[in-house]
């Protein structure tokens, strides 16, 4: 199966897991520095992968923060 830019995007969000997050002031400069990093990937997948990425992230934090 032959991997899309989508794919490629999530492959890397993953492998950096919340470094992306933790290591930029904002959601927008975290997709500056996902641009930078997957400069052949479109933007909009990066965004995609991105919110995806973070809906998941914050509904994660809200589950552990009500145990």
């Amino acid at each position: 199966m032959k991997k899309t830019h989508l794919f490629t995007t999530k492959e890397w969000l993953e492998k950096l897991r919340i470094k992306i997050f933790a290591s930029a002031d904002s959601l927008d400069e975290a997709r500056e520095d996902a641009y930078t990093a997957l400069p052949d990937s479109p933007k909009h997948h990066v965004d995609a992968a991105l919110d995806r990425y973070h809906n998941t992230l914050i509904e994660t934090v809200k589950q552990h923060a009500n145990e």
